[in-house]
């Protein structure tokens, strides 16, 4: 605009001139501005349609230095005539006009002119043939500009008007900048889209390539240039399918998912996240795809650390509880065994046949407990897990076997109000295990005495109370850390989102009281 603006302000210094001299120098001026400024608007075209590639130094610079030896050559047309020639003053009117012939490098400046007038206009075209409405716009508004502005000038190099005495382009000067200043305000045509694009696109870290219906690449941004490694250049143009990291088989069967496969490149490997999306034009028909590329390449390296520190953990976490398992049931029973046997040993040494026979007959159902859980312990190891019985069934039968080889009788109350299906069945297996541990306390120090089991729900919650009426203990005497039946119960509790308390005397009497809650439904 800038060019055009200076055309029209040679033309009025020419029209006002009356020595043929001034005339001949201003109209040298003004075909500066006229090449300029069709120079201008094909770069500024080519941007506008975003093939911002062809737009190199090379490019510029041969396109320039066309324009300068065109205007050189006008600048010495009196000395050889190529361009201009014959030169007179029209004085048959006022303003005075120049007369002149054409030489013969005249056809030649035509073509570079009107060749860029129309390459420009045959760019615009496609872009309002193929962009959305806003674009569609913007490039009706271009080619409405540069009608007013060449039309005019065609018509008077070519005598096409009745009254051709003077060139009119520059009298449209005015309405094509207010068409322009229109087009600026109201379809926002600075806001071009190779601005967005430089901004957006170039600086997303993920490579982005559209491929047109026929699958040939027509757009590919710097980071996929990237990931695709050296060599890689020149893709405008050419068949996807041509790009190994891109071949149909990595292509995700559905645009809802995500397909990650490696990559080799420069002799490391690398692992890629694609994603593949419709492009659809105004009828909704497929135009073309669009393929996110992104480097997952540490994100899995790091998901792999995080898998291995999880199997790590697991590892000491079943260490942990199988160390606690053996406490729970083998270590128990078999220091039980010990202390029977023990017993026996000094019967049979006092003559006490009687009394070593009851102690033997305890043996044998020790025994048999101990075989009972090591097999329920192998059935465990092997996923068979207990989880799924009755819990109020499992937990029957094992006071009652208690009973049996302890002579501790044992009573069970369960509360009406409990919901089905409580305790879970996770909650069940740990719950079970504390119970037993508690058990197991109470035949190892309680003596005769009688123990009361109960169940009830509490608001929320459930409170499980496992109460024994023997010798008790001072529960500050506890804490030496050696006694690992009430850790491991504490932490039990911990592991099943439960409170656990220990309430004794040493006068008589221990009481275990497990508050539940119950997923916040009881």
């Amino acid at each position: 605009m800038l060019a055009s603006a200076w055309s029209v302000f040679c033309q009025a210094f020419e029209l006002m001139g009356k020595p043929l001299a001034v005339k001949l120098f201003w109209a040298d001026m003004e075909y500066l501005g006229m090449m300029i400024s069709v120079v201008a608007f094909l770069i500024m075209a080519v941007r506008f349609a975003g093939y911002d590639r062809y737009i190199t130094k090379r490019s510029i610079s041969i396109v320039g230095l066309s324009a300068l030896m065109f205007w050189a050559i006008i600048l010495t047309d009196p000395y050889h005539g190529l361009m201009r020639t014959d030169f007179s003053l029209n004085t048959s009117a006022i303003p005075y006009t120049i007369n002149k012939d054409y030489g013969m490098v005249y056809p030649l400046y035509l073509l570079f002119t009107y060749g860029m007038i129309m390459t420009s206009f045959v760019i615009l075209m496609i872009v309002a043939r193929k962009k959305n409405s806003l674009y569609r716009k913007q490039a009706v508004v271009l080619m409405l500009y540069m009608a007013l502005m060449a039309l005019p000038n065609i018509g008077f190099y070519f005598h096409l008007f009745p009254a051709n005495r003077y060139d009119l382009s520059p009298a449209f000067f005015g309405p094509a900048s207010l068409l322009m200043a229109w087009g600026i305000y109201r379809h926002k045509f600075l806001n071009i889209m190779p601005v967005a694009r430089d901004l957006l696109i170039e600086t997303m870290e993920s490579g982005v390539i559209v491929a047109d219906k026929e699958n040939q690449i027509i757009d590919i941004n710097q980071s996929a240039f990237q990931m695709l490694g050296p060599g890689q250049t020149n893709l405008i143009g050419k068949d996807i399918a041509e790009l190994s990291i891109l071949s149909n088989d990595t292509w995700p069967e559905d645009t809802s998912d995500l397909r990650i496969f490696p990559y080799r490149k420069a002799d490391k490997e690398y692992c890629y996240e694609l994603k593949v999306y419709p492009v659809r034009d105004r009828q909704g028909d497929q135009a073309g795809r669009l393929f996110i590329l992104n480097d997952v390449t540490e994100q899995k390296a790091n998901t792999q650390k995080i898998i291995e520190q999880q199997r790590t953990l697991g590892i000491m976490q079943e260490r942990e509880r199988l160390g606690r398992d053996l406490h729970d049931g083998l270590g128990q029973i078999f220091g039980y065994v010990n202390a029977q046997a023990q017993a026996v040993k000094e019967y049979l040494a006092q003559g006490k046949n009687d009394k070593a026979t009851k102690s033997l007959n305890e043996l044998i159902t020790a025994s048999r407990d101990v075989h009972g859980n090591i097999r329920e312990y192998i059935l465990e190891m092997r996923g068979m897990t207990p989880r799924n019985r009755n819990f109020s069934a499992v937990l029957k039968q094992y006071a009652f076997e208690f009973g049996e080889t302890t002579t501790i009788p044992v009573a069970i109350t369960f509360d009406d109000e409990l919901p089905d299906g409580f305790p879970e069945n996770e909650q069940a297996v740990t719950l079970m295990k504390i119970i037993q541990e508690a058990l197991t306390n109470v035949r190892k120090h309680a003596g005769d005495c009688k123990v009361e089991i109960s169940l009830k729900r509490d608001g929320d919650a459930a409170i499980i109370c496992i109460e024994d009426t023997g010798v008790g203990f001072d529960p500050d005497e506890q804490k030496d850390g050696h006694h690992y039946g009430l850790s491991i119960m504490r932490e039990r509790a911990r592991e099943m989102g439960a409170d656990l308390q220990i309430f004794s005397q040493s006068k008589g009497g221990v009481k275990v009281v497990i508050r539940l809650s119950h997923g916040g439904k009881l």
